[in-house]
């Protein structure tokens, strides 16, 4: 029927709907929507509808369309009501957006740096679709690139379930329901390709491959200034700076949920 619903989770999140600075409307429908996510949680016919929300970032109007049916709102309520990216990241002038999902953290990240050059590597086929249109709706010109982030170039095979959560690699015994072949990249091959010299900013939200495309000091960490993102399971802070303090990081635990912030010493 579903999963057992965390009260103090949900009281935080609904919240972080009603605090958001936005419209009266808007918020009251934000919060209605939470409810409707957490009522598909525990029966048995759920309705998923996909829903838009017209909202103020930092003044600015966006438009947001979201489903239901996966991680989406989700997504957008850790990115637009909790704040999870609201972190001195310097002025980047290039960022790339590794597991960019249906584009909420590439829409934040466009907004805030409107000169920077914006790139969004997203492997499932409905995930970029929701980004594409989310990028087409806020008429942000980023690079979109159909790839999931590996240490080689070629295909590979993504995990997936029904919400549209994915990653290459089984964690935990998870129970992953299926597999979709994609189109794997590596970071010196994405940097090739865009034309970049450098990675300002690296957002990471990869469902736990970030072990692995940490490991073993690759050198193309020497061209990333900042990175910030999600770790996941038995690979923590402590891991991380094991990984990335010796490529001449500092990481730093955030106060959300698993993320991270690691800046290159001397970094402005």
């Amino acid at each position: 029927m579903g999963t057992s619903l965390d009260l103090a989770q949900f009281q935080q999140e609904a919240i972080a709907c009603l605090r958001y600075p936005g419209r009266p409307f808007q918020r009251a429908k934000a919060l209605a929507v939470l409810l409707l996510e957490r009522w598909n949680d525990h029966v048995p016919i759920r309705w998923q509808p996909k829903v838009r929300f017209s909202i103020l970032y930092h003044g600015r109007p966006m438009n947001v369309a979201l489903s239901l049916a996966n991680q989406d709102y989700s997504s957008f309520r850790e990115i637009f009501f909790q704040g999870v990216y609201e972190h001195p990241l310097g002025n980047p002038e290039t960022i790339l957006d590794l597991g960019a999902n249906c584009g909420c953290a590439t829409l934040v990240f466009a907004a805030r740096y409107p000169k920077a050059r914006v790139a969004a590597v997203e492997p499932h086929p409905s995930n970029l679709a929701a980004l594409r249109e989310n990028l087409h709706l806020n008429q942000v010109q980023a690079e979109v690139i159909q790839a999931a982030a590996a240490l080689t170039d070629g295909p590979v095979s993504l995990l997936v379930r029904s919400s549209l959560s994915h990653g290459l690699l089984c964690r935990d015994g998870r129970d992953f329901e299926g597999q979709l072949t994609v189109p794997g990249i590596s970071i010196p091959t994405l940097l090739s390709q865009l034309g970049w010299d450098r990675i300002d900013l690296l957002k990471v939200d990869i469902e736990g491959y970030e072990r692995v495309l940490f490991g073993g000091y690759p050198a193309w960490l020497n061209k990333v200034t900042r990175i910030i993102g999600e770790y996941h399971d038995s690979y923590r802070i402590p891991e991380l700076r094991a990984d990335l303090e010796p490529m001449g990081f500092t990481v730093t635990s955030l106060p959300h949920g698993n993320l991270f912030l690691a800046v290159r010493s001397g970094a402005t």
